[in-house]
């Protein structure tokens, strides 16, 4: 009885623990995009919508703005190309003196005026992952102080798009899954309750026990 309780402990731990860290992934303070190499999709993390740059709201003059991406890489069994390619509302024209650059890691791989894709119209590699990890992407929004009220209260999107080729030995395309928003972060909650329902219970039993045999 003892051994099976032990079991029960320790899958409940294991479950508690792979909650919290995926909750705390979904709920961390970068917005991220994770690929699932099982599913074949991508998810939203930590975003309104798929809104990744909450850091660009109520931009002034003078600021330099810089916003953190994690793009997570999860079940990943072959080699995989991550790309990004980007499109811009151009319903609002911003001044040109406005700049925009994307990083992965320490490379850049777009940079120019905030009004313009600048070699993100078409899909750009962004890394290469032969296992479960995370590529950091960075975008930081210069917007000089010559800028006057040209600018107030102007929205511009910015609309990103992921793309995966999974390579096979000779280096050929398997998929190419489409950007899409299918988190259920409800999911780690009911599991985090459920294993934290098994703890309590095992320790609730544990000291019932106990105190039956001191009354004894």
């Amino acid at each position: 009885m003892k051994r099976i309780k032990l079991i029960i402990l320790l899958l409940s731990c294991v479950i508690f623990i792979y909650s919290g860290v995926r909750m705390s992934l979904a709920f961390g303070r970068e917005p991220g995009v994770i690929y699932d190499g099982k599913e074949k999709s991508f998810t939203f993390v930590n975003t309104e919508e798929t809104d990744l740059f909450r850091e660009f709201k109520d931009v002034i003059p003078g600021d330099v703005l810089t916003q953190k991406i994690k793009l997570y890489c999860q079940n990943i069994s072959s080699k995989t190309n991550l790309f990004l390619k980007a499109s811009i509302d151009d319903a609002v024209d911003l001044p040109d003196d406005i700049t925009l650059t994307v990083y992965s890691g320490e490379n850049i791989i777009s940079h120019g005026s905030a009004d313009a894709t600048n070699g993100l119209d078409e899909y750009v590699l962004l890394g290469t992952v032969s296992k479960d990890g995370e590529i950091d992407l960075s975008v930081v929004l210069t917007v000089p102080t010559s800028i006057g009220n040209e600018i107030s209260y102007v929205e511009k999107n910015i609309d990103w798009q992921f793309a995966v080729q999974v390579l096979d030995e000779d280096k050929k395309p398997i998929i190419s899954p489409v950007t899409g928003d299918t988190s259920n972060p409800w999911l780690w909650f009911v599991l985090l309750f459920v294993s934290s329902a098994c703890i309590l219970w095992i320790t609730i039993n544990e000291f019932k026990q106990k105190r039956q045999a001191t009354n004894k």
